[in-house]
């Protein structure tokens, strides 16, 4: 039997590894998503689909490749790996056949996707030229949500914690007042933020518009650093281990002075350091040698307390997410870096 395994590049090399090991029955074949078109045309029994929710660009030439390497033949059978499978109907295309078996309906393309959306009063619709747009309701979010969490046979997944009894996330926040300067600073950014949105008539998706966002985000990143490690400092002398995920370089950068100058060293991970570097740094937080670690990336890495692997220590982690994201696919996989595998992180 032919399987297929897809999935990022960073990951092929153990799961080639996992194979060789157990040396199962069938012939494994592990690719990149970027790597789909060297494929040959190849019947496959099994197709993998790790960290799924890359295919949720329905119109993507990742998308596209992936379908006409599933369709191959007669089809295969597909299993989805996802944490963040999607947030709107829209970015559940991939799971087309999944969801409309859930309601007794087969479909074979994005047309009949299309249709059966509409079938389903999802407000999922083509613009001029065949953009695809989904209009937020949260009707719409329910019974996507039914579909996927329900405890019927259907269901297509189950939360960790009803599998296992896995503890909730503990979700804590921690407002900050800011001082006169500080503030003053706020307002500054904010009234340039408000006068730069007032001249850009082309609404919120013009190039102008996302940048003054970007830069209020940046402005208010920096603001709060020393908040933050303030924060971090006091559950170090708690006895945590303390992850922080921050967005901006500059801002890892300020934070981590300020907790040098507090006494502790930090592990750095971010796009600005090699692949091996960041594994040592990475390696370094988990044993506890560092007991902060800066990462602005969302996927990817494990900060979970007890990896075997690396003989990681079990002292309890704490996320402290600086900076929200734009996407809530992205805060889910933040939170994942330490709140995994059963642990109680906070």
């Amino acid at each position: 039997r032919q399987v297929l395994f897809l999935t990022k590049k960073k990951a092929m090399s153990s799961i080639t590894k996992d194979y060789n090991t157990y040396s199962p029955s069938y012939d494994l074949t592990v690719i990149n998503y970027e790597s789909l078109h060297k494929l040959p045309n190849i019947k496959w029994d099994v197709v993998i689909l790790d960290e799924a929710h890359k295919l949720k660009n329905p119109t993507s030439q990742r998308t596209s490749a992936t379908r006409r390497v599933i369709a191959a033949g007669s089809g295969a059978f597909c299993v989805y790996l996802s944490a963040t499978a999607g947030q709107n109907p829209l970015e559940l295309s991939y799971l087309s056949p999944l969801l409309a078996d859930a309601t007794g309906v087969k479909v074979k393309d994005l047309k009949d996707f299309e249709g059966w959306c509409k079938a389903q009063g999802f407000g999922v619709t083509r613009g001029a030229y065949g953009q695809w747009n989904w209009k937020r309701d949260e009707r719409d979010l329910l019974k996507i949500r039914d579909m996927l969490f329900s405890t019927s046979e259907r269901a297509m997944r189950r939360r960790p914690q009803d599998l296992a009894g896995w503890p909730e996330l503990q979700r804590i926040l921690f407002p900050q007042e800011l001082d006169p300067v500080s503030f003053s600073l706020y307002e500054e950014a904010w009234e340039e933020f408000r006068r730069t949105m007032e001249m850009d008539p082309k609404g919120k998706d013009s190039p102008s518009a996302l940048v003054a966002a970007l830069r209020l985000r940046q402005k208010a990143s920096l603001l709060r650093c020393k908040h933050t490690s303030d924060l971090c400092v006091d559950l170090l002398e708690q006895g945590y281990q303390v992850a922080v995920s921050v967005q901006f370089i500059e801002t890892s950068k300020i934070i981590e002075e300020h907790l040098r100058k507090a006494g502790y060293e930090c592990s750095i991970i971010n796009g600005q350091v090699t692949a091996q570097a960041r594994e040592q740094e990475r390696v370094s937080f988990q044993r506890g040698e560092k007991r902060v670690t800066l990462f602005t990336v969302t996927e990817g890495i494990s900060l979970h307390a007890g990896e075997q692997a690396v003989s990681a220590n079990d002292a309890q982690r704490v996320l402290l997410l600086h900076d929200l994201r734009w996407s809530a696919l992205d805060v889910a996989q933040i939170e994942g870096r330490c709140h995994r595998d059963g642990q109680n992180a906070a």
